[in-house]
């Protein structure tokens, strides 16, 4: 899977790159005992995309969120055939409750055509640990000293 320019902004997928069955996975380790992740990725809609043929992100086989293609608030074939220089990316933005030492995300749709025809891009991809636990517990071992 490549790199595609849109309204020259570079994103991971998009045209010739990320239709359909396309997937893109990646494990990320957390440091400390996490109970809350906060995810958020930048999506965009590269070129026609029929009704229904949603951006899918999960965390291993759990679906986090559907975004529908009815969100985006563009037209067709912005960066695809018929390329214009706008961008309408769409920030995803999910806070779950998380207890695992690491989250593996897969990044897909529900697209039926090959990349040519029907693309999605995505960048920006931030995963914020909210962690539950105590400052002694990270720092535990000093001493006070007056």
């Amino acid at each position: 899977m490549g790199e595609s320019n849109c309204g020259g902004t570079t994103y991971f997928g998009g045209f010739t790159s990320f239709g359909a069955g396309a997937v893109a996975t990646k494990t990320f380790l957390l440091d400390f005992p996490v109970s809350v992740l906060n995810f958020s990725v930048t999506v965009m809609k590269m070129d026609s995309v029929d009704p229904g043929e949603n951006f899918l992100i999960s965390e291993d086989s759990n679906l986090l969120r559907e975004v529908l293609d009815s969100e985006f608030s563009m037209q067709s074939n912005i960066c695809g055939w018929d390329a214009v220089a706008e961008s309408y990316p769409m920030n995803v933005v999910k806070t779950f409750p998380f207890f695992k030492p690491e989250i593996k995300i897969n990044l897909t749709s529900k697209l039926d055509q090959a990349a040519s025809d029907e693309s999605y891009g995505f960048r920006e991809i931030s995963i914020i640990p909210l962690y539950d636990i105590a400052i002694a517990d990270l720092f535990g071992g000093f001493s006070a000293v007056n």
